[in-house]
């Protein structure tokens, strides 16, 4: 039966039930949270934006719209096709001293549909408690273990409507759950982020043109301590391929704008970021960001290892450094830059 055509819709339609009942589950469990949770959740929200993984911090946060790999979830919900796999990997930052980034994140891709999951911690050695009274220290000591999760699926609907068709086009949904963890006590905030991503492709004999956008809106209560957050991002795909080889030379160009919006004041943030691979395995980046605290510049390399060495996997390694000029005007720390680091594998199913 699925092989007639009426079978074939039926089959489509089957997927898409399946997929609302999973945006359904992933909205009943983010439910609206208090707005004394967000106001505790400050913390949360100063740190969040620092480290959004090893690719997308050496492009300067400019990925939004050429994201890949299971980290991507943390800022574009709805990241767009990489083919049929299952992704799982860890990023670290060496930050401020005493203070260190970790994520953990996994995805699944089947068919038209991809589920991902991800985790980022911000923890810290143990500080000591200080109070206006006695600014010197009690002699107690706390630990920041903060965290953010977050549960993500999204569709590729040109799949279903138009298979084989030179467009991409996803839309996702995130739930996001915050974890506060405060001197008395935890807190837990929940909040939810909608995207969508759309690409074409282009062939002109050896070279390929592929254009792509996407856009993401938080879920953010304006009366909140957390500010709105919109982002629109812009992407550019130049490839060449060889005589027997495809995308022999591939350059990305990348543009992300942020509409950060909290009561009556706004502010907007710009990053530009571009990336150079050759043969498909060694890729060398750079970025800058203007945002409202000034401007940083970043760099990276990343190296896709042969997949005689790993199969049946991929194993992908990313670098970056991170511009630490800002933080080390602030006297927060000597550093001049700030290394990160990225591991990621891949099994196509």
């Amino acid at each position: 039966m699925f092989n007639s055509p009426k079978g074939s819709i039926l089959l489509r339609h089957s997927n898409f039930l399946r997929f609302l009942l999973l945006l359904a589950c992933l909205i009943c469990v983010a439910p609206t949270a208090q707005a004394a949770g967000f106001t505790r959740v400050g913390s949360v929200a100063a740190w969040e934006p620092i480290f959004a993984g090893t690719r997308s911090e050496s492009m300067g946060q400019a990925d939004l719209a050429v994201s890949r790999g299971p980290m991507s979830i943390f800022d574009n919900p709805a990241p767009l096709p990489e083919g049929q796999a299952v992704q799982a990997g860890y990023g670290h930052l060496s930050y401020i001293e005493g203070l260190e980034f970790h994520q953990y994140a996994a995805a699944a891709e089947l068919g038209a549909f991809r589920i991902g999951v991800a985790r980022m911690d911000f923890v810290s050695d143990d500080l000591p408690i200080r109070t206006a009274y006695i600014p010197d220290g009690t002699g107690e000591t706390y630990r920041v273990d903060d965290r953010v999760s977050v549960v993500s699926g999204s569709m590729d609907v040109a799949a279903l409507l138009a298979p084989g068709s030179a467009w991409d086009w996803t839309v996702g949904i995130s739930h996001r759950r915050y974890r506060f963890n405060g001197i008395e006590e935890v807190t837990h905030v929940n909040g939810l982020d909608f995207g969508s991503s759309g690409r074409y492709r282009r062939q002109f004999n050896k070279t390929s043109v592929t254009a792509s956008l996407a856009g993401v809106l938080r879920n953010i209560d304006d009366s909140l301590y957390v500010p709105e957050d919109t982002r629109l991002g812009l992407g550019l795909v130049l490839a060449v391929d060889g005589e027997e080889t495809a995308d022999v030379v591939a350059l990305t160009l990348a543009y992300v704008f942020k509409d950060v919006r909290h009561e009556d004041e706004y502010f907007g943030d710009r990053h530009f970021g571009a990336e150079l691979t050759l043969l498909q395995s060694l890729s060398f980046r750079m970025g800058h960001d203007k945002q409202i605290f000034g401007g940083t510049s970043q760099y990276g390399v990343g190296l896709n290892l042969p997949r005689r060495w790993v199969q049946p996997f991929g194993v992908t390694l990313d670098w970056g450094s991170l511009d630490g000029g800002i933080i080390r005007e602030l006297g927060l720390s000597e550093k001049s830059s700030f290394d990160t680091f990225t591991l990621t594998i891949r099994r196509d199913i």
